[in-house]
């Protein structure tokens, strides 16, 4: 069986494959595409893995070695997605910038391999459900938590692989209609991903059952959510978006 890191890797590969591919016709586009794959992949996972480790502060202030030895690992997907952002951002100023599209299945595939990768390794498990739940309890699978106990739950990771998926179909679509009428599309395939990514996470959230802090009524997760949110929405407006 697949561990979680080798579903990562896997998405991983097959979106820089997606990134490189066309950059293949000339060495200098692909040298220059590869050193803003690298860029982005140090920014996205610099920025994930110091998300994690203020979700979990309480533990790493007792096991500060484990936060650059990766001991314990783990990352704060938002946080992975905003340095991702930036990231691109920043090297787009330095004109090696990702295109849109390829950028789109690499996050998308990434997600997907960390949504599967979840359901063996007990992360981000969804609520446990009984018969007396009526509906919920025909969408159950038998599925481990963190403790690698097995019991009827609601199937949040394969929920999220899905939504990504129509993410990123969504997305790659409204970039393609740019496209065919010639309009300036860089930014509104990204924009339209982060919103809805935002708004099927936000849902999902309140379906599962892994410990996160929280913050008033909602999970810190679902703030970020309404942070990413805006963010798409804004851009959408800025770049007026149909």
């Amino acid at each position: 069986m697949m561990t979680y890191s080798s579903w990562v890797i896997l998405g991983s590969l097959a979106g820089g494959i997606c990134i490189l591919w066309p950059a293949r016709r000339t060495i200098q586009n692909l040298s220059d595409t590869l050193t803003a794959l690298l860029i982005l992949a140090v920014a996205a996972v610099t920025a994930g893995r110091a998300g994690y480790v203020l979700l979990n502060v309480d533990y790493f202030r007792d096991h500060m070695n484990e936060i650059v030895t990766l001991a314990s690992p783990g990352y704060w997907g938002h946080a992975a997605i905003a340095g991702g952002l930036v990231a691109w951002w920043s090297i787009g100023r330095l004109r090696r910038r990702i295109a849109p599209a390829p950028l789109i299945i690499l996050a998308s595939l990434i997600g997907i391999g960390a949504s599967v990768g979840c359901i063996p390794s007990g992360c981000a498990y969804g609520r446990e459900v009984f018969w007396t739940d009526g509906w919920l309890w025909h969408l159950r699978a038998d599925w481990p938590d963190m403790y690698s106990i097995n019991n009827p739950r609601l199937p949040v990771q394969a929920g999220m692989a899905v939504w990504l998926a129509i993410c990123a179909g969504s997305a790659l679509a409204v970039l393609w209609a740019a496209h065919r009428r010639h309009l300036q599309s860089s930014i509104r395939g990204i924009a339209l991903w982060l919103t809805l990514f935002a708004i099927g996470d936000f849902s999902l959230q309140f379906l599962r059952a892994d410990p996160m802090p929280s913050f008033g009524p909602l999970r810190i997760a679902q703030w970020a959510d309404m942070a990413l949110f805006i963010c798409g929405v804004a851009l959408s407006l800025r770049y007026k978006i149909g």
